[in-house]
């Protein structure tokens, strides 16, 4: 098993931006938990088209850079929807380049064994950033999408089983970076032994 952190492959397919930067402080109000899902309104949206920061030839994809939302294209939630809909709550977007939907992970579990992972922790106990990943296996073994309750509100994970259906239903602009491995994980273990 292995789990991966989610991102938008923003090199390489377009970025989306919001049309009013005022709705920066609103979004993340969502975003950080300090507002119920249910009182979402839809943002406006729009492609980046400054030539100084984008090549402007790049193509739309099913998972489109707006951090620190992520975002599905409707044809990524219609092969996904199960498992965005059981790990989280889609948020609508509008958009007059394609049809997008924000997405919050509310699956946040108490996954990371913190005595193995490499992690910059303020004296308040809260985790800054994590360097290197120990996951319990028993914790993530059902998961598919997730967040960390050390860090409930900025990375999303999920595991190969999401990277397989992502690749199956050859949905484009994703990019995942593999952060643990039970197989390494386990080679590890067995070798301090």
């Amino acid at each position: 098993m292995k789990v991966f952190l989610l991102n938008a492959d923003s090199e390489h397919f377009q970025t989306l931006i919001l049309r009013d930067s005022n709705d920066w402080a609103r979004v993340m109000s969502f975003t950080e938990g300090a507002k119920p899902l249910d009182e979402w309104e839809a943002v406006e949206t729009m492609v980046l088209r400054d030539p100084s920061l984008v090549d402007l030839d790049l193509p739309p994809s099913d998972f489109p850079s707006l951090s620190p939302l992520d975002v599905f294209s409707a044809n990524a939630v219609r092969s996904l929807s199960d498992v965005l809909l059981a790990n989280g709550k889609l948020l609508p977007l509008r958009c007059r380049e394609g049809d997008y939907s924000a997405y919050v992970t509310t699956n946040v579990i108490d996954a990371l064994d913190v005595a193995e992972s490499k992690m910059w922790v303020l004296d308040t106990g809260r985790v800054v950033r994590i360097e290197q990943h120990v996951f319990r296996h028993d914790a993530v073994r059902n998961a598919v999408i997730f967040r960390l309750s050390q860090r409930p509100w900025v990375e999303t994970y999920v595991t190969d089983s999401f990277v397989q259906r992502v690749a199956a239903a050859a949905l484009t602009g994703f990019r995942f970076q593999e952060v643990w491995s039970s197989v390494e994980s386990s080679r590890t273990r067995t070798s301090a032994v």
